[in-house]
This record gives C-alpha cells, sequence and structure tokens, in this order.
C-alpha cells in the first residue's frame, strides 16, 4: 500500500499499539498489520477486496463481504485513536492525514512530504498496484527525501518525470528535486 511503500505503517501500527486498549488487550503493532493472522480480515487476507476471476476478461476486484472492505476484524476495528481506527486512517487521503498527524513527529513529517510532492490525492491505504508510474515514482522520491545525509548518495535517471502532471505539480516535482540535490543525490531528468 502507499502507507507501506512510504514508510508510514510501522509507525502507525506502533501509535494504535500503544493505546489503552491495546495495551489492555496484549496486542502488538503486529495486530494492526493487514499482512499478518490476528489483527486483519481472514477472508481477504487483509486485502479488503476479493478478486474475482472472470473467463476470457481481466480479473475484478470486488470490496470483501465479510469485512466491507475495512481489511481488519471487527475487534481489531474497536481500538481508536481520536476517534479513528487503523482502517479509517487508512482510508484518509493524504492531504486529511497530514492535517490529521500534523503534530506527530513522525508520521507528520512523512505525511507531509508526501504530500509536498503532490500526491495528496491517494489514500494511504491504496494498493501500490493501483498506482501510475508517476505516483509510484513520486512515492520512491519521498523515501529519499527523508532519508537526507544518512542515506548513501544516489544518481536518479528519470524519463520525462513531469509528462502527464498538472502545472502545479510539476512546481511540487521540482521543488522535491531541489530537495533530492539538497540532500547530495544527482538527477538526469528528459
Amino acid at each position: 500500500t502507499v502507507a507501506s511503500l512510504a514508510g508510514l505503517l510501522d509507525p502507525l501500527r506502533d501509535l494504535f499499539a500503544s493505546l489503552p486498549l491495546s495495551k489492555e488487550r496484549g496486542w502488538t503493532g503486529s495486530r494492526f498489520s493487514p499482512n499478518v493472522k490476528g489483527g486483519r480480515c481472514e477472508h481477504c487476507e487483509g486485502l479488503g477486496e476479493i478478486r474475482l476471476e472472470l473467463h476470457l476478461l481481466p480479473d475484478a476486484w470486488t470490496p470483501c463481504p465479510h469485512c466491507d472492505g475495512r481489511r481488519f476484524a471487527e475487534s481489531t476495528l474497536e481500538v481508536r485513536w481520536k476517534g479513528l481506527s487503523i482502517s479509517d486512517v487508512l482510508d484518509l487521503d493524504l492531504d486529511s492525514l497530514a492535517d490529521l498527524l500534523g503534530n506527530h513527529p513522525r508520521l507528520g513529517a512523512i505525511a507531509s512530504r508526501l504530500v509536498q510532492v503532490g500526491l495528496g490525492h491517494l489514500c494511504a491505504g491504496r494498493r501500490a498496484s493501483t498506482l501510475s508510474g508517476g505516483e509510484l515514482l513520486r512515492l520512491r522520491l519521498v523515501g529519499a527525501l527523508g532519508t537526507g545525509a544518512t542515506r548513501t548518495r544516489q544518481l536518479w535517471i528519470m524519463d520525462e518525470p513531469s509528462r502527464g502532471l498538472h502545472p502545479l505539480d510539476v512546481v511540487r516535482l521540482l521543488d522535491a528535486f531541489h530537495g533530492l540535490l539538497d540532500a547530495g543525490h544527482a538527477i538526469v531528468a528528459i
């Protein structure tokens, strides 16, 4: 998902595991992972969707009838932070998530970088396989922007990274490029 690729999911899981109800029930962060048995919906295995195999047509996806697309077991969804379950948080678009997490030191910074590169319209729980190539590129840029000087400098080679973007998103992309350059990375773009 966008949250896992951006590095949001692990600190979100830790946040939900630190809440009183989670501690009372003895749950750790793995309870709030859609990839681990226990807290996820076992019918859809945490995807929130069921794949329908259509003969002679591409597969279709439909919301899971057991969890209504929420990815988690009912008991897991009882744990709330600011009135939201883990599923509710993952269903927020990144603009809203950045506002919600603004005061959280680690999560707020990641969410802000996602919005900074023009990904504010995406939901945090969106499957990565549904993202466009440009969205995946910007998601990778967020990872490099977040690590700064602690990461080995890299050469970024991009083929038309602004193709198909709205002019405001091009400005955001250029700002992200300047952040990469400031962190010591090199960029070659056509």
